[in-house]
């Protein structure tokens, strides 16, 4: 069959882009005649299979020339008037049958406690999609409310057993020489996986941060991801005074990411709100320790605290930091339900049939 998937396309890394990756390359093994059109602002020359449209009108006349199957539209955060647009669009393809996938759970966290309305603007064009796939039980009340039949929404993980994580593959990557000192001069390492965006929540741990750093002197925070908090996040050092123990790396190649995930003490997930974390299986699937809000969805083996409750988290750090790391061999069992881009081609069949 002939899949295009639309959304982000690395670099940068991010979990959404790791997930369109994964199905990508699923499809290509299995011989599918598979294709991404980056919908993000980045901006690179277009290949066989990746295309980089510049505007609306292009991506039109690309969606209309491919002739797709099966059309994925993958979106991650807030659901915007541009990106309900951009759905409209999607289930108005010729021939196509469409997915949408919503990775994050901001959207059903920015609707909680509002009134939800079947025959809403946004229910309506919900409700013109073959399959809408969530990645936690929230949001899948959500879009039942918007009136979305049950049938056709489903709850996937984004997280892949056959990732790199799991079976332990990195292509031998080595840490560029900063990162890597970095890493050799701080004691325990811990990591946060995710964009510098508000819903991460990188202030709550630099607020923690000399709390930490009672009971463990030489601690060091690495901070993968960028987005548009790295300025605020810089100047948030400063004034907790702990800039020599935060590293700012930005948005690195992900076998560099897993790479340093396996080489830290802790992976930190402080999000406001969230879906299922790519980046917390992945730890997981690595023997390193997670310590991540309570979304009601995290895989089994994380320290889970309340939403910015530092006592919470600083009692979850020590208790993952004193467990110390994981069997490999146990870890794996804990994270690796059927998922990914194993379950996305099962539905992609299921539209086909």
């Amino acid at each position: 069959m002939k899949v295009v998937q639309l959304g982000p396309f690395p670099p940068p890394h991010g979990g959404v882009a790791t997930n369109v990756v994964a199905i990508h390359r699923a499809l290509l093994d299995r011989g599918d005649d598979a294709y991404v059109v980056n919908i993000t602002g980045t901006r690179r020359a277009s290949t066989d299979r990746v295309r980089y449209p510049n505007g609306v009108l292009e991506l039109v006349k690309i969606l209309l020339r491919m002739r797709p199957d099966v059309l994925h539209l993958h979106i991650g955060g807030r659901m915007t008037s541009r990106l309900k647009a951009l759905c409209l669009l999607c289930t108005a393809v010729p021939r196509a049958r469409t997915v949408l996938t919503l990775h994050s759970g901001g959207y059903a966290h920015a609707s909680a406690g509002k009134p939800i309305r079947r025959f809403s603007t946004a229910g309506l064009i919900f409700r013109r999609f073959d399959r809408v796939v969530v990645v936690n039980e929230q949001m899948q009340r959500m879009f039942e409310a918007f009136g979305v039949a049950p049938d056709r929404i489903r709850l996937i993980t984004p997280f892949s057993d056959s990732s790199a994580a799991v079976h332990g593959s990195n292509g031998g990557a080595t840490l560029p020489r900063a990162l890597e000192d970095f890493c050799a001069e701080h004691e325990p390492l811990l990591a946060t996986i995710g964009a510098l965006e508000p819903e991460y929540d990188l202030d709550f741990q630099i607020r923690c941060l000399p709390e930490i750093a009672k009971s463990w002197p030489n601690v060091g925070l690495l901070v993968i991801g960028d987005g548009s908090q790295r300025q605020s996040a810089h100047e948030a050092l400063t004034r907790a005074g702990v800039a020599n123990r935060v590293m700012l790396c930005g948005d690195v190649p992900h076998e560099i990411t897993l790479q340093a995930i396996a080489r830290a003490a802790a992976v930190l997930r402080t999000t406001r709100y969230d879906g299922d974390s790519i980046a917390v299986r992945e730890a997981i699937a690595a023997g390193t320790p997670v310590v991540a809000t309570d979304n009601g969805m995290r895989p089994s083996g994380t320290e889970l605290f309340r939403i910015g409750d530092g006592p919470d988290f600083l009692r979850a750090l020590g208790r993952a930091l004193e467990n110390g790391r994981q069997d490999r061999s146990q870890s794996l069992l804990a994270s690796t339900t059927r998922g990914g881009a194993e379950a996305i081609l099962d539905l992609y069949a299921e539209l086909q049939a």
